[in-house]
């Protein structure tokens, strides 16, 4: 059997899609103009762009396993939870660049380099940053953890 390719509009016409997220139902995409994009994989025509995104590049996105929640990250260092019924960012939370240069890494700004779900009924989404730092959000607050690793957190 021969497997067909299906196209998936993109969220920003001539933009290039930076990651992806599937489950069994959905797949959500982000862009290099801070689009997402949500779409049902029974019609991948009908996609939907919401019309708040992130202030540059989104560099991560990540479906809930269970609820209509999406998560994003980006090089505007914050996380949004986004609820993909309503098309509307729930809860955003931004890490910020150390003001004393002597005390801030060399190595990168803390945009989001990934991010997933923890496991639990609170949709607390767990990102690493390219500075090494690990934040922690959900609708109730959100936490951030300088110099957890020395260099950017991948994966």
């Amino acid at each position: 059997a021969q497997a067909t390719l299906t196209t998936i509009k993109g969220v920003g016409e001539g933009s290039e899609i930076q990651s992806i997220s599937t489950r069994g139902d959905f797949v959500a995409y982000v862009d290099e103009d801070g689009n997402l994009g949500v779409a049902d994989y029974t019609d991948p025509e009908d996609s939907t762009n919401f019309s708040e995104k992130h202030d540059g590049l989104a560099s991560c996105v990540c479906l809930h396993p269970e609820d209509l929640t999406v998560a994003t990250g980006g090089f505007d260092q914050c996380v949004r939870l986004w609820d993909i019924s309503s098309e509307q960012v729930t809860v955003s939370g931004c890490a910020r660049s150390v003001e004393d240069p002597s005390a801030a890494k060399i190595v990168n700004p803390p945009f989001v380099y990934t991010l997933d779900f923890a496991p639990g009924e609170d949709s607390t989404v767990v990102s690493g940053h390219a500075d090494g730092r690990l934040m922690c959000l959900n609708s109730e607050d959100y936490w951030s953890w300088l110099d957890c690793h020395s260099y950017s957190i991948t994966a």
